[in-house]
């Protein structure tokens, strides 16, 4: 389905679409189908927000710009990426404090204020609806802005998102966002190429929710068979988040609810190597990303037959990972009750 101006506008949920409000929590658009394009009121929430937020920090004097998929969307079609779901801005660690300060008037303005994750400070668009602009913390050494962040972060085939020079905020550039003026890393290309998502920054590619599944892949190991297989490990884990929200499961979150849920944890060598046979020349086959990432477009695969098709093995396997959760706890519980006994 598309716009009026021909834009891509996400595909209706399986069920008749009301759309999301202040009132409301947000669309779950990601589950309506493996497309998972984000819906109109979506779009219209987080260009609100991206106005909100720009016109905030920029009359209280806090230096800040558009990042990441947001910074992205502007430079490449002007316009919100179609299946992000939500918008990001960087400014200084050293502006928390004012940031913290401007609580009440963003709840005045029906926003809420979240500033619990180290990382990032969070602006929901109400208090139910958490679609939200997310204000990347930087910290500030010489002429360099670094974020502490967690493993993973990195893009495939990026040297490093986590720190660049300071001279790229020195002087900002605007960018359009959905009509809207934006600050912008300059020179923003510079930036989008050497600091955020690699020379070929223009091409529209599919990413992967779960971090856990993508393999650490540098610039040079960005191959063409690569790229391809980053993008089927991608529409497999839409297809898979699809088939839960369908079969009212666990989301595709790693850890433990992966491990409840009784996901497989590994697959055989022998289904590796026919997945390869089916996605890889031989020739291609032995270098880490490769294998890393077949193992991952196995597992996936391998998960979503099982929800398809429940098996005996599944069933085995969740009961033995509950029993084994079971015992850990009472053992815990023993050690706490042994502990308190031994206390004078």
């Amino acid at each position: 389905m598309a716009r009026p101006d021909g834009a891509p506008q996400g595909p209706e949920p399986p069920r008749p679409h009301v759309p999301c409000t202040s009132t409301t929590a947000r669309c779950e658009f990601w589950t309506w189908s493996e497309d998972c394009l984000r819906p109109q009121c979506c779009t219209e929430h987080l260009v609100d927000l991206a106005v909100f937020t720009h016109d905030l920090l920029g009359r209280h004097g806090i230096l800040h710009w558009i990042d990441y998929g947001g910074l992205l969307g502007a430079v490449r079609s002007g316009e919100l990426i179609p299946w992000d779901g939500d918008i990001d801005f960087g400014c200084l660690r050293s502006d928390l404090d004012k940031i913290v300060a401007l609580g009440p008037e963003i709840a005045a303005a029906g926003h809420r204020l979240e500033t619990s994750d180290p990382l990032v400070a969070r602006i929901s668009f109400s208090e139910v609806n958490l679609q939200h602009a997310d204000i990347f913390l930087w910290d500030e050494r010489d002429d360099v802005l670094d974020l502490h962040a967690y493993p993973g972060f990195d893009w495939p085939g990026m040297a490093d998102r986590r720190a660049f020079p300071r001279r790229f905020v020195d002087d900002l550039e605007t960018v359009r966002l959905n009509g809207q003026p934006m600050p912008a890393p300059s020179p923003v290309h510079e930036f989008l190429s050497e600091y955020r998502y690699g020379p070929d920054y223009m091409t529209p590619a599919r990413g992967v929710f779960n971090y856990e599944l993508v393999p650490d892949v540098s610039a040079e190991e960005m191959t063409p068979v690569v790229r391809e297989l980053l993008e089927e490990l991608g529409r497999g884990e839409r297809r898979l988040i699809t088939l839960e929200a369908a079969h009212a499961g666990p989301d595709t979150g790693f850890g433990s609810r992966w491990v409840k849920a009784g996901r497989p944890l590994a697959v055989s060598p022998a289904a590796v190597d026919a997945l390869g046979a089916e996605l890889v020349n031989a020739r291609d086959r032995g270098t880490p990303a490769v294998e890393e990432l077949l193992r991952s477009i196995a597992r996936i695969r391998q998960t979503a037959d099982e929800i398809e098709h429940p098996n005996a093995t599944l069933v085995v396997r969740r009961l033995g990972r509950r029993s084994l959760r079971l015992t850990r706890m009472a053992a815990a519980r023993i050690r706490r009750r042994d502990t308190k006994h031994a206390q004078p």
